[in-house]
């Protein structure tokens, strides 16, 4: 896979930037040593996986007839992973192919690879077309990599993806979920 860097030890020299992110690789997925692929960006940009169950947990209870969750911008695959421990089936968003080869993988090594449909596609383009076939949407878009910590305040304007800003893409999800489904 290209640019790799999930085994370690990694070569200090070429990554000596994404040292802070190899000393957090248990938090990143606790089964870590037992195969887990990384790509450069998916090391500072998937969710930790304490959070993920968290999020997974409390979002089953928010929803409990909830079956399908779609997670739209799904990368290498920790929260994908983490509902698929709580949800029947998890529909998994993403243009990188490559990030969906990690996923896969680092799913089948969570056992929970037949619970998650990998969908090579432009979230956005499935909003504004009304494709989406879900229970939930779950947003985790990119925020802007390790850049994003350095300005004052984080502007959901600026976070532009495919035309759209953040504040359009969260009103246009918010107003697709279910009347079932608290939001408390």
């Amino acid at each position: 896979m290209e640019d790799d860097v999930s085994f370690l030890p990694p070569d200090r020299k070429k990554y000596p930037d994404m040292e802070k992110y190899f000393v957090q690789k248990w938090r990143m997925f606790s089964r870590f040593d037992e195969g887990i692929r990384l790509d450069r960006e998916s090391w500072f940009s998937v969710t930790p996986e304490a959070i993920a169950l968290h999020t997974a947990r409390r979002t089953k209870q928010l929803c409990p007839n909830a079956r399908v969750i779609l997670d739209a911008f799904s990368g290498a695959g920790g929260n994908a992973i983490a509902f698929a421990q709580y949800f029947d089936r998890v529909i998994s968003f993403d243009l990188d192919l490559n990030k969906i080869k990690l996923s896969q993988n680092n799913a089948k090594i969570y056992g929970v690879q037949h619970k998650i449909e990998y969908v090579n596609t432009n979230f956005i383009e499935q909003l504004r077309n009304g494709h989406l076939k879900a229970d939930i949407v779950f947003l985790s878009p990119p925020w802007g990599g390790p850049a994003y910590q350095q300005w004052p305040t984080f502007d959901l304007r600026n976070m532009v993806i495919d035309g759209m800003d953040g504040i359009e893409l969260f009103e246009r999800v918010s107003g697709e979920m279910p009347r079932s489904c608290s939001a408390a």
